[in-house]
């Protein structure tokens, strides 16, 4: 008889030798994935911060052109505005045949154009100028309180 083929006993072994080795590697791939998810978030909290600073002095010195203004030395927006004014990078989305830029969290995946930030300039003692971003939103898929300083 010419059988060509596994047999049973071959097929097992090998569901089994998969098994062993999903199970060793599959926590690191987990770990590796969740890794760059976090880091994905920080650069879009860098990329927010950089276009918040780029926001507020366009509001301080053109602000009747994109419809803001600074008080106080703070001006508030939201992602979605920043995302559509140019200052922020979206990912266009479709539904259907309408089209938009939306910005997204890189962890759970859901819309954060309603977060809203303010952005504060600050002159130190030494003369020297930084600005201090500040999440408003209590949602816990936006970037949450103090988002830092930058100068």
């Amino acid at each position: 008889m010419n059988n060509k083929g596994f047999t049973l006993v071959e097929l097992l072994m090998i569901v089994a030798l998969l098994a062993v080795v999903v199970i060793i590697a599959g926590p690191s791939v987990i770990d590796a994935l969740n890794s760059a998810k976090d880091e994905s978030f920080d650069i879009m909290v860098s990329d927010i911060k950089t276009s918040s600073i780029t926001y507020f002095e366009e509001c301080k010195y053109n602000g009747s052109a994109i419809g803001c203004s600074v008080v106080d030395n703070k001006v508030s927006v939201t992602l979605q505005q920043l995302v559509d004014l140019g200052f922020l990078t979206g990912t266009n989305e479709c539904v259907g045949s309408v089209c938009s830029y939306v910005i997204k969290n890189p962890i759970n995946k859901e819309d954060i154009g309603d977060c809203q930030i303010t952005i504060e300039q600050i002159t130190t003692a030494t003369g020297r100028v930084e600005y201090h971003v500040v999440s408003n939103s209590t949602d816990s898929s936006c970037p949450l309180g103090d988002l830092g300083s930058v100068s």
